[in-house]
């Protein structure tokens, strides 16, 4: 655990999965406020069916991401994300290629982006380490779409969404989407040149769920005034709502702004996570969806697709396409953030 203190850390509800798989309806409703609250939850793993099998498949990953960023930079280049894929679903990104906090408004991380559901029938060029450990990538993935599949049925029955516009309608696992699991390690800074490495944004598809044994990640809900860590619990994972999701509801549920940051009075750490970044399929309307509880739309707003919106937020990540008048589509807020 971290030295934080309890004023710098932010208070989360605990939903556990166990109890949404078996569709219980409290959890349910515990949920429902998270996401219409603060948009954030931790997700605990530990008490469903085979929770132990899927925590040392967590702990697999981590040994098979470190092995990844380990290898020489030359060869992990011949796998450019910015070269292989235009939707940035494959490949790998160096350190300083986005927009960040550090000086010079660079980022301060590398990824590894891995594609889940392919867009395509091209299969993809991928360092051989990632063809050795495809099982363990498929058990991950599997774990992964559990755990989403009965969120988004816990969610779809506290709105009661019909057949046919319930949330699991617009993430079928049978079907193309650009979901990708993002592998990231932050870089250590000296004290003196400490910044955050990533910058403020909220995620644009539907949910994000992260592992992190680190912490580091910051959190601003709607209202705050100020940046609050979100700490790493074992056996639980973080999950978010992304852009998508909040379109779909109208804004009921609560994309948050956060980005990663060193901890008080210290020099950032190197720091790994994964997460598991779910989209709605790309030629979904990202409008809401109807239901009694879910707000009437802002018919002032543009309606676009999940990819096409996809590809409006990725041009605002990297440094060379990044526009400083169209940073909301970043962050969501038109207004100045806190530092």
């Amino acid at each position: 655990m971290s030295s934080l203190k309890p004023s710098s850390k932010v208070n989360l509800k605990t939903i556990d999965l166990q109890s949404l798989l078996r569709e219980d309806d409290h959890e349910c409703t515990k949920l429902l406020q998270a996401v219409t609250k603060e948009g954030f939850f931790y997700l605990d793993f530990r008490q469903m069916d085979q929770g132990a099998a899927m925590l040392d498949t967590v702990e697999r990953m981590f040994k098979f991401q470190e092995d990844l960023f380990n290898l020489p930079e030359d060869q992990k280049l011949k796998y450019d994300v910015d070269r292989l894929s235009f939707m940035k679903l494959n490949g790998y990104k160096p350190k300083g290629r986005n927009f960040g906090g550090i000086g010079g408004k660079k980022d301060g991380f590398e990824s590894w982006a891995d594609g889940v559901m392919a867009l395509g029938d091209e299969p993809f060029s991928r360092p051989p380490k990632m063809d050795e450990d495809m099982s363990l990538l498929g058990e991950y993935f599997s774990k992964m779409l559990t755990a989403t599949g009965a969120i988004h049925s816990s969610l779809s029955r506290a709105l009661k969404l019909p057949v046919g516009q319930r949330f699991e309608d617009f993430h079928r696992p049978d079907q193309p989407s650009p979901c990708l699991l993002r592998l990231l390690k932050y870089h250590p800074q000296p004290i003196d040149e400490r910044g955050p490495p990533q910058t403020p944004h909220t995620d644009l598809g539907s949910l994000t769920i992260l592992f992190t044994k680190q912490p580091g990640l910051q959190v601003l809900p709607k209202g705050a005034q100020e940046w609050t860590f979100v700490e790493p619990k074992v056996g639980h994972a973080i999950v978010n709502i992304g852009d998508g999701m909040s379109m779909m509801t109208n804004g009921l549920f609560q994309s948050c702004l956060h980005r990663v940051s060193p901890l008080p009075d210290q020099c950032m750490q190197t720091r790994y996570s994964m997460a598991y970044l779910q989209r709605a399929e790309a030629h979904t309307r990202l409008t809401g969806i109807e239901s009694p509880d879910i707000p009437a739309a802002d018919n002032s707003n543009e309606i676009m697709t999940s990819g096409e919106w996809l590809n409006k937020k990725f041009g605002m990540l990297r440094a060379k396409t990044h526009v400083n008048d169209e940073t909301w589509i970043l962050t969501g807020r038109k207004n100045g953030l806190p530092a």
